[in-house]
C-alpha cells in the first residue's frame, strides 16, 4: 500500500521522491523528488510500501 507522505522509488530510474497525491481514478501518483520538481507517475512504475519490503527480501 502506498500512503501519503511516504518515500517511493520509481523503478525505471531509481529515483527516490515523496508521494505528495493519489490518483486512483488514472492508477498514478505524483511524487516531489529531493531537488524540488514534482512528476506524475503510474503506479506500476513505482515500488514502494510492500512491494519494497518483498523486492528487499528477495536479495
Amino acid at each position: 500500500m502506498i500512503i501519503l507522505d511516504q518515500e517511493v522509488f520509481v523503478k525505471s530510474t531509481g529515483e527516490p521522491g515523496i508521494v505528495v497525491a493519489i490518483y486512483p481514478e488514472t492508477n498514478s501518483i505524483e511524487l516531489c523528488y529531493y531537488d524540488g520538481t514534482y512528476d506524475e507517475r503510474r503506479m506500476d512504475d513505482i515500488l514502494g510500501g510492500d512491494q519494497l519490503v518483498a523486492s528487499y527480501n528477495k536479495k
